[in-house]
């Protein structure tokens, strides 16, 4: 794209548009999965793209990443051990190929909590 004055312009890089939880919320599910919908066509993404949070869970890890470069991309979660929340987010530093160029992702988007509750919990911990 150019000016009025014929000066190229910068191309925008991708962004993630959305990472959505397909699968239940609440959930005792031993994998959880999640959609991920770019801005454009990416290509080259994998699980080290992604990072999880969590809180409570022990051994949780991503253990699949499918899809086209015209998207959406499906990431599949090992919810691990225990009970407890896990959120799927972009790392800061994901790289993706977009138009025959290596772009770095310039904006990154949380995904939603999933809370995993494998037993009934006490409603006091004291």
């Amino acid at each position: 794209m150019r000016t009025k004055d014929g000066t190229e312009l910068p191309e925008c890089p991708p962004f993630v548009k959305s990472i959505v939880r397909i699968s239940a919320n609440p959930s005792s599910a031993t994998n959880v999965a999640f959609t991920v919908i770019f801005s454009k066509p990416v290509e080259g993404v994998d699980a080290a793209d992604f990072k999880l949070t969590n809180t409570f869970l022990t051994g949780a890890s991503i253990t699949k990443v499918s899809g086209t470069d015209s998207g959406p991309y499906t990431v599949m979660v090992n919810t691990g051990t225990g009970n407890g929340t896990i959120r799927l987010d972009l790392r800061d530093t994901a790289l993706f190929k977009a138009q025959m160029k290596l772009l770095l992702l310039v904006h990154t988007q949380a995904g939603k909590l999933t809370r995993l509750a494998r037993e009934l919990l006490p409603r006091s911990l004291s």
